[in-house]
């Protein structure tokens, strides 16, 4: 018995057909499952955010936290700066009292000028260490005051007092004198060292002398 003759476009196919229509059917079955794996496996990568830090921007967390130091450091910077600065100046303006009348002792010579005496504007240099004041005798004086005072009215002891200069201070040490040793006026106890400063007036027996820096 013989098999029909298909019609053409009857839709059924000659065993040559169907074999050739198998592999295309397989072949895209294993297409779309390709695809549908790589969809699943392979998320798509957001490529404009990968973009943005190659091309060169800076990310906003790294670039705010070294901006507040440097702030922070040229603010303290600038205002310690600023604090010395007017320090510096408080001490200029101000100075140093305990400081600057040795500073001026050192740089000027402290001498002794006759106010009142027998020869009126001699001058009496005062040496570094100790200075003694009196009237020659066996004892020698660094100041002597023999011809400052009339034969009449000598008041001043052959070793009256001591001035010492020290460490940029001048002090005056009555030594027991007679009839006393005066700074402004005031008598100054014997054997106790008293500070005597630029402009002073120190009496002597008749004699008076006052501390100038030449």
């Amino acid at each position: 018995m013989s098999k029909p003759i298909a019609a053409p476009g009857s839709g059924i196919d000659s065993p040559s057909n169907e074999q050739n229509l198998f592999p295309t059917v397989m072949t895209n079955n294993i297409k779309a499952i390709s695809s549908a794996h790589q969809a699943v496996t392979s998320p798509q990568i957001d490529l404009d955010g990968m973009d943005f830090f190659s091309a060169g921007e800076k990310s906003p967390v790294a670039t705010e936290a070294p901006k507040a130091d440097a702030s922070k450091s040229s603010t303290g910077s600038q205002g310690s700066s600023f604090g010395a600065a007017l320090l510096s100046r408080a001490q200029l303006a101000g100075g140093d009292s305990k400081d600057s009348k040795p500073d001026a002792l050192k740089l000027r010579k402290p001498k002794l000028l006759v106010l009142r005496g027998e020869r009126i504007d001699v001058q009496y240099t005062v040496y570094p260490g100790k200075n003694y004041i009196g009237r020659t005798d066996e004892k020698p004086v660094d100041i002597d005051l023999e011809n400052q005072e009339p034969a009449d009215r000598i008041w001043s002891s052959r070793q009256h007092a001591m001035i010492n200069f020290e460490n940029g201070q001048i002090t005056i040490e009555d030594l027991g004198s007679l009839n006393g040793t005066f700074v402004n006026r005031n008598r100054i106890n014997p054997n106790e060292p008293k500070l005597i400063q630029e402009n002073d007036v120190v009496q002597i027996g008749t004699v008076q002398l006052k501390l100038i820096l030449a």
